[in-house]
């Protein structure tokens, strides 16, 4: 199994995608349309593109 296949079954993956989805909507948090999100595990970077 790949980095990028456990990352996406992690919970750590889910928690981040959970934050960035509630950061994402509210307009007190966020400029313009949006941004990336990151999470560092295991001693590699994974950012979450805008959008996704």
């Amino acid at each position: 199994m790949s980095a990028w296949s456990r990352l996406r079954t992690s919970t750590a993956y889910a928690d981040l995608l959970a934050v960035s989805e509630r950061l994402g909507r509210d307009p007190l948090q966020v400029q313009g349309p949006g941004g990336n999100t990151s999470l560092k595990e295991n001693g590699a970077m994974w950012v979450k593109a805008s959008g996704l």
